[in-house]
């Protein structure tokens, strides 16, 4: 959007997206699809008044701005995974890309030369769908299905790990109703990092301690909510959350306190609510994200036990009883 709250530029992109950042100068925006991809498509416009015309253009410049103009269309491709990219982030001042996927994996990149991989983050069980660059310990913050919270440096170090308090318990593993970390948002200001759930009604908020060098997530607070949500954002003072409940869709809550003792209060601010009141009014405008289905649980990797039929057998051998067919279909081969 430019000061007239007009459109910059429209592109249409390969794949559907699964997540979208910006550059630090903001002349790029990096998208990664959900076949693995990740491009970057120029934004900058140069403002029209500063455009030289056409009759001041030899053929040199007309050749090298259609080179641009085809460059920036189609996108440069700037690397790619095996499986879908889930969210991504630059950190150090644009110097690294980072990328996550279904299959469990943190990548971290050279950018733009993203072909060099710097390293790998690796350690959770499950999809990994949420990355959060803090920069005064250039900390990477990790979420997934497994959800755990981890703590990496850039060199592909594990810090720290959380387990969250909506743990998963073993008769739900091969379920689509396990928890799972839906989204995060961090709060520089107040070293606060709010986590929201899927197939669980809750918000955990954590403080980021470090002492001695050490650090570590402290539980602060713990929210509930009416119906699983759809987004949150920490901004300033508060936290915006996006929930699927009609007349209901913003939920809004004040970060209170000081350092290390800051809690969350639900907004009640006679300037604020009202404003957020009319934008809950606007049914038309939420009415597509009420039924939204979100893709995350059928991102799970079921855990199958494939060992206790095989020591059931293998223990009717030893005591010489009549093994039973295996359970699974064996296919015959044809004969020609």
């Amino acid at each position: 959007m430019n000061k007239s709250a007009g459109a910059v530029v429209a592109q249409n992109v390969v794949r559907r997206c699964t997540s979208v950042t910006f550059s630090q100068d903001e002349k790029y925006v990096i998208i990664s699809d959900k076949s693995g991809d990740v491009y970057r498509y120029i934004i900058e416009q140069q403002p029209d008044e500063q455009r030289p015309t056409e009759q001041k253009q030899d053929e040199q410049r007309l050749k090298e701005q259609k080179q641009d103009e085809q460059k920036q269309c189609s996108g440069e491709l700037l690397l790619g995974h095996l499986s879908m990219v889930l969210d991504l982030v630059l950190v150090k001042n644009d110097k690294y890309l980072v990328t996550c996927d279904k299959d469990e994996k943190i990548r971290i990149s050279c950018y733009p030369n993203s072909y060099n991989i710097h390293s790998f983050c690796l350690g959770h069980t499950q999809f990994v769908n949420s990355l959060i660059y803090e920069e005064e310990t250039e900390l990477l913050i990790s979420g997934s299905g497994d959800c755990t919270i981890r703590l990496w440096d850039y060199n592909g170090q594990q810090q720290y790990c959380q387990q969250c308090q909506c743990q998963i318990s073993d008769t739900t593993v091969t379920t689509k109703d396990t928890p799972y970390i839906k989204c995060m948002s961090y709060s520089p200001k107040h070293k606060l990092l709010v986590v929201g759930f899927g197939n669980n009604k809750s918000i955990e908020i954590y403080r980021l301690k470090r002492e001695d060098k050490e650090l570590s997530l402290e539980l602060v607070q713990c929210i509930d909510i009416e119906k699983d949500l759809l987004d949150i954002v920490v901004n300033d003072d508060k936290l915006y959350i996006l929930q699927p409940i009609q007349d209901n869709c913003i939920l809004v809550y004040n970060i209170i306190g000081h350092t290390g003792q800051q809690k969350l209060t639900l907004c009640t601010d006679e300037k604020t609510t009202p404003f957020f009141n009319k934008l809950n009014s606007l049914k038309e405008f939420f009415s597509g994200c009420l039924d939204l289905e979100c893709i995350y649980p059928n991102l799970r990797k079921s855990r199958t036990d494939n060992m206790a039929e095989y020591l059931q057998r293998k223990e009717k051998r030893i005591h010489g009883e009549k093994l039973e067919p295996p359970t699974y279909n064996e296919k015959k081969p044809k004969l020609s």
